[in-house]
């Protein structure tokens, strides 16, 4: 409470007879260190969800703009302005501000796919235009758009991966645990933090099949499986 504040209350109160001094020192006390608590929790809050939320690019113009004001040097992005763009209108990522620094927002699901005997679905590797790119037996991971669950999503993400027919072999689908956030440096944009949402999701395979290898629904790169 600042001391203009404080005045005014003392002559309304106490000089009236109303409200010892000394109680209304004690209740603004109070007061003010109640809002500075709740100062403080909403900053942090803000940082544990990624930072300030900024206005979105519509363009490549937009968003070059955007990258040219926090300094961001794209040279050794391993994709392009125009690949983050999509990612943003299609509501799989989203920008934040967060210290003075632009940071990518990612929410994804990750899912834990068991066969009969107990091996689980790793990714080895992806071919697209006769380059590999190793994955390193990672487990099927989707993003999730803004207007989807998580849920929704990991189910789309199993048919859009591993193609219809072999997604329908995955059942039972169940969430574990709550969103956590992971927070680390972003291989496609080198340079960036970024900051994952991440949902992790379990289910079984029926049957035992062999190893595979699928065409992703989404940009036609071929996805090698493996069980391990």
């Amino acid at each position: 409470m600042s001391k203009l504040t404080y005045r005014r209350v003392i002559s309304k109160y106490h000089n009236k007879g109303k409200i010892p001094a000394r109680k209304i020192t004690r209740k603004y006390k109070r007061i003010n260190s109640k809002k500075k608590a709740k100062k403080t929790n909403k900053s942090r809050n803000r940082k544990m969800r990624g930072g300030d939320h900024i206005k979105q690019p519509e363009s490549v113009e937009e968003l070059r703009m955007l990258l040219d004001r926090y300094s961001m040097d794209t040279s050794q992005w391993t994709k392009t302005e125009y690949n983050l763009l999509e990612e943003i209108i299609n509501g799989e990522s989203f920008l934040e501000e967060e210290d003075g620094k632009l940071i990518r927002v990612v929410k994804i699901a990750n899912i834990v796919i068991r066969r009969m005997d107990g091996k689980t679905l790793r990714e080895s590797y992806q071919m697209k235009d006769g380059k590999r790119k190793d994955k390193k037996n990672g487990n099927l991971t989707e993003k999730i758009g803004s207007s989807e669950s998580a849920l929704v999503g990991i189910e789309r993400g199993v048919i859009e991966e591993l193609g219809h027919e072999k997604g329908s072999s995955v059942i039972n689908i169940q969430q574990l645990g709550d969103e956590i956030s992971e927070i680390k440096p972003s291989d496609s944009y080198k340079g960036m933090k970024c900051v994952y949402k991440v949902n992790r999701f379990s289910a079984e395979w029926i049957g035992t099949p062999e190893d595979f290898s699928s065409i992703d629904g989404h940009d036609g790169k071929e996805i090698f499986w493996i069980w391990m």
